[in-house]
């Protein structure tokens, strides 16, 4: 709903790298085509996602790029001891999720 939101106040939207697809309903594709066609750039993560673009807005796809998911280019910053400390005493209580 964001996107919509974005489109109906006239915003430009660049799509960041995400994995696309598989639409399966008609609402889902056709909420796919409608944020593809009105957006500036689309970004996907994976080869795959350029081939399911394709699919949803035929080959004209000037404005799909591939680019790496930027969480696998972060550096990793480990917690601090007390934040384990925490979650290792949250553990012990039972089941985490999350």
């Amino acid at each position: 709903m964001p996107v919509l939101l974005a489109l109906a106040l006239d915003k430009p939207v660049v799509l960041l790298p995400q994995t696309y697809g598989p639409f399966r309903g008609k609402l889902a594709k056709n909420l796919a085509k409608i944020y593809l066609a009105e957006s500036e750039a689309y970004l996907f993560r994976d080869h795959d996602g350029l081939q399911v673009v394709q699919e949803l807005i035929g080959s004209d796809c000037r404005r799909a790029h591939f680019a790496h998911d930027m969480g696998f280019a972060l550096d990793a910053i480990p917690p601090e001891p007390d934040l384990l400390k925490q979650i290792d005493e949250i553990k012990s209580s039972g089941p985490l999720v999350g």
